[in-house]
């Protein structure tokens, strides 16, 4: 082969591997964080304009790790255990602050399974945080709001039975997913609630629960 055919052949495989190199940029580029399937575009939105300007996502744990631990963790759990699980949740999003003076601002999210089941007395936690308010969605849903003196923490909990788990984990180990916020200086506690149960149906998708829990996309009206 002459010079100038190992040339040609040498410039072709270049933009080959040039165009296929953006094309999977592209592609990338083109899917959603865990953080935009989560929050949606009004979350995005409502995030910025609180802050006043544009916000960071750093990586954090996908949905994918979340959903491997839970079923893990699900699936370990026995009925006639009494002792308190040591479960962990995935960080699956984060938002910080773009202005780097700000370093404290932090949004973000986690689920995991949760110690606590379905059905625990949450107003008893009282004696840990100066308050808990708890609101019952409906049958398969509830949201926990825990103020630690002035600092809220906004959590979601979901009956999700998983294949081959032991009958009745959906209430034993229900889905948690929690939103800490100091970010976007929003006080409205039922701003949150709302995002953070937008995010808990995303979750509820990608987890595959058998018992297709009911997660709506607003707080109830009373």
């Amino acid at each position: 082969m002459n010079s100038k055919k190992i040339l040609a052949t040498s410039t072709l495989v270049g933009l080959l591997i040039a165009a296929t190199a953006c094309d999977a940029e592209t592609e990338k580029s083109s899917s959603p964080s865990a953080c935009e399937r989560l929050l949606g575009q009004s979350g995005i939105e409502w995030l910025e304009h609180n802050q006043g300007q544009e916000a960071d996502s750093s990586e954090s744990g996908d949905l994918k790790d979340a959903k491997e631990d839970f079923y893990r963790d699900a699936r370990e759990w026995k009925p006639d255990n009494d002792k308190t699980p040591t479960f962990l949740s995935t960080e699956v999003c984060r938002y910080l602050a773009h202005d780097k003076s700000n370093e404290q601002g932090i949004l973000s999210l986690s689920y995991g399974a949760s110690i606590l089941p379905f059905d625990y007395p949450f107003n008893k936690e009282e004696d840990t945080y100066s308050s808990v308010s708890v609101v019952s969605v409906n049958s398969d849903v509830k949201l926990v709001t825990r103020d630690d003196d002035g600092t809220l923490e906004y959590s979601v909990y979901v009956k999700c039975q998983v294949s081959d788990a032991s009958p009745g984990q959906e209430r034993g180990v229900p889905i948690e997913g929690t939103m800490r916020d100091t970010l976007t200086g929003d006080t409205d506690t039922n701003t949150h609630l709302t995002y953070l149960l937008q995010s808990a149906r995303t979750v509820v998708d990608d987890f595959s629960c058998k018992n297709k829990p009911s997660v709506p996309t607003q707080l109830p009206s009373d």
